[in-house]
């Protein structure tokens, strides 16, 4: 394959990764007041409301009856839309549903969960309280976030209650409302809510990611090259990781510290495992200062001390030690999961504020063994580290 097939696709993909960037960063008024699960609600039951603010009349509410799979009627506008309206069944409270919609010849009961599980047996309770002879015309409709896996959204189906997700069906309803509608400011907030949910909930259908892979797999010749690209990408995250780490050894020697030492099986830093670790000796046989990538190929990166060997109460037995590194370096994010001393995320080492937080930047930061660098950056902080877990120790007061 010539070199430019591969060189023209990295460009075209990481120019669709750009724009997408250049979007997510500009301002959002969806994003902004949608910051829960009630915030959601409210809005999508605005929608709904033949008679809501929006002037659409039962334009919105028809499209969602057909995503939900019941017939609308001729005329939807005196379907009535509460919220959180207790559901009872023989009597018994079963619940409050998120959304109610009412009219003569259907019901729709919407609960929303873009991020809590639900209750025990709530769907099946809701379920109870639907009037019999509606059949068909009288349904539950669960909205889910991001995370539920095919088997749990088949349990919900075989309810009998319509699963929806939010991050695909609700935002391509919303993106539907936001092409038939006629008054402009409504119009820019439902583009707004519809990139919303797509960055906060489409996961791996989100739109940039499915114009990448349509990218690469668009011709034989596209796929070959994508191919070329995944080869190639372990042989340049094990040459990335032994640079970066020459670098901080050779850094980390300069200034007096100990040298990289790695716990037995643990994954490298730029590894395609999770939890990759860097370690470092800063004299104290029960710590390490390190750099911590929870996801895959230098993503999710943390730094800080961290025991060499977990132990459970680690708060009680290390809280001296905690409080002086919290004092020394804050702002840290404290003890985590009965590993860590003290953590911050990798960004907190750009004091100069210029470099991004994207993988791209972690990667160009890591690659460079300027005073400027990564590298640089890190044995600086393991120093501060090393003076502030000593520090009580030097201290004739102490």
């Amino acid at each position: 394959m010539p070199p430019y097939a591969i060189q023209h696709l990295v460009e075209v993909v990481a120019s669709q990764r750009a724009q997408a960037s250049d979007a997510r960063k500009s301002f959002n008024s969806a994003t902004l007041l949608l910051v829960d699960e009630m915030h959601l609600s409210r809005v999508i039951g605005w929608m709904l409301d033949p008679a809501g603010t929006h002037g659409q009349g039962d334009r919105y509410l028809r499209s969602f009856l057909d995503l939900c799979g019941i017939a609308a009627p001729d005329d939807c506008r005196s379907a009535k839309v509460r919220r959180e309206v207790p559901r009872y069944a023989l009597g018994r409270l079963m619940g409050r549903i998120d959304i109610e919609v009412v009219h003569p010849t259907f019901l729709l009961l919407v609960e929303n969960k873009p991020t809590a599980r639900f209750g025990d047996q709530q769907l099946e309770r809701y379920a109870r309280t639907l009037p019999r002879d509606f059949g068909r015309q009288a349904r539950v409709i669960t909205l889910l976030g991001a995370g539920w896996d095919a088997a749990v959204i088949g349990a919900i189906e075989q309810a009998g209650t319509r699963a929806l997700k939010l991050g695909t069906h609700v935002r391509d309803w919303v993106a539907e409302c936001r092409s038939v509608t006629t008054d402009a400011k409504v119009a820019a907030f439902l583009h707004d809510l519809e990139e919303s949910l797509d960055m906060r909930f489409a996961g791996k259908d989100a739109h940039a990611v499915q114009q990448i892979i349509d990218l690469l797999t668009a011709t034989p010749e596209t796929v070959a090259a994508s191919i070329a690209i995944m080869d190639a990408r372990e042989a340049l995250a094990a040459t990335i990781n032994d640079r970066f780490v020459d670098a901080v050894q050779e850094r980390a020697r300069a200034a007096g510290l100990g040298a990289i030492r790695p716990v037995a099986d643990e994954a490298t830093l730029f590894s395609p495992q999770r939890n990759g670790m860097l370690r470092l000796d800063i004299g104290d046989p029960r710590f390490d200062f390190a750099l911590s990538a929870e996801a895959t190929f230098f993503r999710n990166v943390a730094l800080g001390v961290c025991l060499r060997k977990e132990r459970r109460a680690m708060a009680s037995v290390y809280a001296e030690e905690v409080a002086r590194l919290s004092t020394a370096l804050n702002p840290g994010q404290g003890i985590v999961d009965g590993w860590w001393l003290w953590w911050d995320h990798l960004q907190a080492l750009d004091v100069s504020g210029r470099r991004g937080i994207s993988p791209t930047d972690f990667w160009a930061w890591a690659a460079d063994d300027s005073a400027d660098g990564l590298a640089a950056a890190f044995v600086s902080r393991a120093l501060e580290a090393k003076g502030a877990l000593f520090a009580a120790v030097d201290d004739p007061q102490s």
